[in-house]
């Protein structure tokens, strides 16, 4: 394996690998966490990289605090070489790819879309008019053009995807835990590196996980994976696409789940001072209302004195 571990870690950055090669590198992420985990910061590192700047020395020396500081004594389980010589062969990879992205058809060249904190939802149109709406945070990565054989993507964080029919070519989404396979339909995925949620809103969607289990979702079902586990259930949530909408609606739902609904749109703009939890069970419907009306109907109907401090509410 350790010669081909370069070759598939490769193609599982670029979502290319086969469920066998997801199952080696498991293993391989499972016995060398942290190399791996600098890897792939590496890979999907915002900034550009230059390779005639690479000091393999100094990152040697960062990895060792890093590594010691995080692990205590934790003995490294590869040789300063090793590191030295895995480091600039998968920046010469990044290198070649870069250069060949450049020169490759559209069906090869890659775009990536982060959408930034604080600046609200992003919409992304594909070249196939399929429609993807971005939650801040959330990284989108897609070809210029899809081939004639899948329509296949990458995806970190929260979106909410409008899939344009299309019989013949099935449209593939990848998170570091899941693929969700669809021929056309509407659905949301939130991606966190613990766990993925797949909700459907309209059509059928098959989930899958690198432990190869399998589920067939309808509209109004849930999957949920965590770990090599993959859960379905009937999605009790109304308000899992009001990070989008701004719609809101609440029938005798706690405080505590009150908040966490609108701090999904809100942008976490209620935070808890203290660890109450309140008797108070509110039945109240919202559409893109402000806040600070929110806010004043939920102190009538909790008698709650909530304080704003610096733009946060603070609930004691």
């Amino acid at each position: 394996m350790e010669n081909d571990i370069y070759d598939i870690l490769l193609k599982h950055f670029k979502q290319e690998t086969t469920a066998e090669e997801e199952k080696q590198l498991d293993k391989f992420r499972q016995e060398n966490s942290f190399e791996y985990e600098q890897m792939r910061k590496l890979w999907f590192s915002d900034s550009e990289i230059k390779l005639y700047d690479f000091d393999t020395d100094a990152a040697w020396e960062n990895v060792k605090k890093k590594a010691l500081s995080q692990q205590g004594k934790r003995q490294l389980l590869f040789s300063r070489k090793w590191f030295a010589a895995a480091a600039v062969i998968l920046l010469l990879f990044l290198g070649y790819w870069v250069l060949k992205d450049s020169i490759q058809s559209p069906q090869s060249r890659m775009i990536s879309h982060k959408a930034e904190e604080g600046e609200g939802v992003d919409l992304i149109v594909l070249e196939d008019s399929t429609k993807i709406w971005l939650n801040e945070g959330a990284v989108l990565r897609y070809p210029q053009k899809f081939n004639e054989h899948e329509r296949r993507i990458s995806l970190s964080g929260e979106a909410f995807f409008e899939v344009e029919k299309d019989l013949n070519r099935p449209f593939i989404i990848q998170t570091a835990l899941s693929e969700t396979r669809v021929l056309g339909t509407s659905f949301n995925i939130k991606s966190r590196d613990e766990f993925c949620l797949v909700s459907v809103t309209e059509g059928r969607v098959e989930v899958s996980n690198s432990s190869d289990q399998k589920a067939i979702l309808i509209a109004g079902e849930v999957a949920r994976l965590q770990g090599k586990e993959l859960d379905t259930y009937a999605n009790a949530n109304p308000n899992y696409l009001s990070w989008k909408t701004g719609v809101f609606h609440f029938e005798e739902s706690t405080l505590r789940q009150m908040v966490e609904d609108l701090n999904s749109f809100y942008r976490n703009q209620i935070l808890w001072e203290g660890s109450t939890e309140y008797n108070c069970n509110i039945t109240a419907d919202f559409e893109n209302q402000s806040l600070e009306d929110i806010i004043s109907m939920i102190e009538l109907s909790c008698e709650l004195d909530i304080k704003m401090e610096d733009g946060t509410y603070l609930i004691p």
